[in-house]
């Protein structure tokens, strides 16, 4: 299928001696794509995203990126078409904010390499397109947790890939970062980039728009429009919480709200 850039089949995993994480997981990632994955806490969004970049291997299934099987390609190409934003990205070492974002081009340099004048070049035109060259020089460990999340998205960005995932980029920020990282988002899908990301949140889902995929206690994921995807009824049994989708004049959309306790 045209623009298709990763395509997850039949997908299932579990741990050695344990329950069954997910099953027949199918989801396909298009140029331009934002696929946001929603569910409650112990459901495999993370463990997921860990098999589609064969971090975990799964049981079941295979995974296509640009039609080729993951497992047949070499870290460092499946490097150079995926970038991970993790939950947490602690650095083991102080480095300062732009050495931190120009370890992006690891995959562009190889294992034995050190960066040159031109992946600083791609590091900086990044930062600046950011716009925080205020943290440039800063320790990265020193930085808020905002901060962090910028400085994870610009290294992912100098990556050069064609697909970033997001594991719950919104977890540890307040209120105003999130709808600036979701902003962000939706900016890079208009650029072309494919974007998976998970969330606890319905309103992320109506916020990006997209395509959805929920993926529930059992380990079984459906997915299709993010407009189609969200029923109150299915979402407050997938929370276990009374939920009610409500239309806001004021704000013209949608929006997940819980009834009183």
């Amino acid at each position: 299928m045209k623009d298709v850039l990763l395509e997850v089949k039949n997908a299932s995993f579990s741990y050695k001696g344990g329950r069954i994480i997910f099953h027949d997981v199918n989801l396909s990632l298009h140029k331009g794509e934002i696929f946001t994955i929603l569910g409650p806490n112990g459901a495999g969004k993370s463990t997921l995203l860990n098999s589609i970049v064969r971090l975990l291997k799964l049981n079941e299934g295979e995974i296509l990126l640009n039609g080729k099987t993951i497992t047949s390609m070499r870290e460092r190409d499946i490097a150079k078409m995926i970038a991970y934003v993790s939950q947490s990205s602690m650095s083991t070492f102080d480095y300062s904010v732009r050495e931190y974002i120009v370890m992006g081009r690891a995959a562009h340099i190889g294992i034995f390499g050190k960066p040159g004048k031109e992946d600083y070049a791609i590091a900086d035109a990044i930062i600046e397109k950011m716009n925080i060259q205020h943290l440039s020089q800063k320790l990265y460990m020193q930085i808020s947790g905002g901060e962090r999340q910028q400085a994870c998205v610009a290294r992912a960005l100098v990556q050069q890939p064609e697909i970033i995932i997001f594991d719950e980029p919104t977890s540890a920020l307040d209120y105003g970062n999130q709808l600036k990282t979701l902003a962000l988002i939706r900016e890079l899908s208009e650029h072309g980039y494919g974007v998976i990301m998970t969330t606890h949140n319905p309103d992320h889902v109506i916020l990006l728009g997209g395509t959805a995929g929920i993926l529930d206690r059992g380990g079984r994921m459906k997915s299709g429009p993010a407009e189609e995807m969200l029923d109150e009824t299915y979402l407050s049994e997938l929370y276990r919480a009374n939920l009610k989708l409500v239309y806001v004049d004021d704000v013209k959309r949608k929006a997940c709200l819980a009834m009183r306790f």
